[in-house]
């Protein structure tokens, strides 16, 4: 399998197709390619996965899709062409590319034979050393790429490190995701768990194809449904801010930000792994003050107390380590993330949205806060306002999310009236982690990271990501966040040795954390090994 198989002559969509339009919340990740990469120790069968990927997008055919434009006198839209009939050879549903290493993986990830010495390495597009290991060069980064070379939606990139190059001798292997921006990450739980059900001989059910012609989206009907019997919101309504339209000055204020954050701050993609011994003692502890003040007249969820305790590190104004002096009075807007198909799943009509791939997600309500705040509230109190505002999420959010996104190609998530906002998300149940390669071949996984790529390289900074979630109770999180914060972060855990740069080994797919000096269990070697 060499490189040059992804670099195919562009053809159109083959006889007949279906057309199905995408929403204006596909048009924000317009400049974005997002990538899941795993870090396996052993090989996988090429051959295998390339079979179970043909079977996916021949069952699912939105996955064998295109891109295009559609320009009119009202503006532009972005669609699919969908190929309904025999796909022939020379018509690609996906890429798969591989390459194999001249150089060890230890000399992209230090100490991997010494795991005491382990370093996390760092992915993303600040660390472009690390991205050709996941991502081949002809991966499309924005949409219009996508469709002015008829590339496939998907993309698979496998770097394979052989075991003579390792001195123990053991070999790895670097399994990139590629999905083109129009997938959250919902849909990409949806394809990878189709993938495994595949590679598994497991049956899973693919959505039915769509009709020939022009289709009807069902997030659009949905949308157009509520717009029709929407009624001027209650003013509180009003001040919910999940995107905004902000003027060309906001607008390179924001980017300018982002670009000072990454370029002088040292902001860039890590991961973290949070010790289970450490979750369950922030669990316990802040469900625990919560029942002695008898604060039960709202769900709690773990997602709200680990959020929490993020905002309650970063932002705790009087540690002047992060900040020169205090600076109360800064106001900071929380955003977090999350899916808003449940909201229109409860009408029966509308339950194709449960498998809805394309974009879904917006900010959930959640007030701004000072940094006064919450240099006083305990975490209790900070993750029952969260779950207090998580709790009114509804159809009015995400209608005027919508109605923001309809006016201006300029809306992004970002609040004008706070002076900083931090992302938030909890991809947990997207399941990433429970991505059983053993099933063609490979051995324990060793590494999960989640990435975006922009044709410029600009990222998004400022977010820290809750990824996976182990059986052990441990937690896998991705941040994007400058030096100084970031240092917060590692520093208030690793204090305690709850949060640790050297992580101990898991294999995400079975029951136990593993220890460096124990024996073979179960059929599987449990050697000391990591995750990133």
């Amino acid at each position: 399998m060499r490189p040059e198989e992804a670099r195919r002559v562009p053809e159109p969509v083959p006889e007949p197709h279906a057309v199905l339009p995408l929403t204006a919340f596909d048009r924000v990740y317009e400049q974005t390619t997002f990538v899941i990469g795993w870090v396996v120790e052993g090989d996988i069968d090429i051959a295998a996965l390339e079979g179970a990927l043909t079977r996916v997008t021949r069952k699912w055919r939105i996955l064998s899709g295109r891109m295009e434009l559609l320009k009119t006198n009202k503006g532009s839209q972005w669609r699919l062409r969908i190929p309904l009939g025999d796909i022939p050879q020379t018509f690609p549903k996906f890429t798969l590319t591989g390459a194999e290493s001249e150089k060890p993986l230890s000399k992209y990830i230090p100490g991997l034979a010494d795991i005491g010495a382990l370093n996390p390495f760092r992915l993303g597009p600040s660390a472009s050393a690390l991205n050709h290991l996941f991502v081949h060069p002809s991966t499309p980064r924005c949409y219009a790429v996508y469709e002015s070379t008829v590339h496939p939606l998907t993309s698979w990139h496998v770097t394979r490190f052989p075991g003579t190059l390792s001195e123990e001798g053991r070999s790895y292997i670097c399994i990139g995701f590629s999905r083109c921006g129009i997938f959250d990450d919902v849909g990409a739980g949806l394809i990878l768990r189709a993938l495994m059900a595949e590679m598994s001989s497991s049956p899973w059910h693919a959505p039915p194809l769509p009709s020939w012609g022009v289709n009807e989206n069902p997030l659009q009907r949905a949308l157009d449904k509520e717009m029709v019997k929407f009624q001027v919101p209650l003013p509180g309504d009003r001040e919910y801010v999940g995107f905004s339209t902000l003027s060309m000055m906001q607008a390179w204020r924001m980017i300018l930000w982002h670009v000072k954050q990454k370029q002088s701050k040292g902001a860039c993609p890590k991961s973290h792994y949070l010790r289970s011994a450490f979750v369950t003692s922030v669990l316990d502890n802040t469900r625990k003050e919560l029942q002695e003040r008898d604060h039960n007249d709202v769900l709690v969820s773990d997602e709200n107390i680990v959020f929490a305790w993020i905002i309650s590190t970063l932002y705790d104004g009087k540690i002047d380590v992060m900040f020169k002096g205090s600076i109360l009075k800064r106001k900071i807007a929380i955003h977090n993330f999350a899916s808003f198909r449940p909201l229109f799943c409860s009408d029966s009509d509308e339950m194709t949205l449960e498998n809805y791939p394309f974009n879904a997600s917006i900010p959930v309500p959640c007030p701004i806060f000072t940094m006064e705040e919450i240099s006083v509230f305990p975490v209790a109190d900070i993750a029952r306002i969260l779950a207090t505002w998580r709790s009114t999420f509804s159809r009015t959010h995400v209608v005027l999310t919508y109605e923001a996104l309809q006016s201006s190609a300029r809306t992004f998530p970002f609040d004008p009236n706070a002076d900083e906002t931090l992302c938030l998300a909890d991809l947990s149940e997207c399941r990433f982690a429970e991505m059983d390669w053993r099933h063609i071949g490979a051995q324990l996984t060793l590494a999960l990271s989640h990435f975006h790529l922009t044709p410029n390289d600009f990222i998004w900074t400022n977010s820290a990501c809750i990824i996976g979630k182990l059986t052990d109770g441990s937690i896998l999180l991705d941040s994007i966040l400058a030096d100084l914060p970031l240092r917060k972060l590692e520093i208030e855990a690793t204090t305690n040795h709850q949060l640790s740069p050297i992580l101990p080994a898991v294999d995400f797919n079975l029951d136990f954390v593993k220890n460096k000096h124990s024996d073979v269990l179960d059929g599987h070697s449990t050697r000391k090994s990591s995750l990133i």
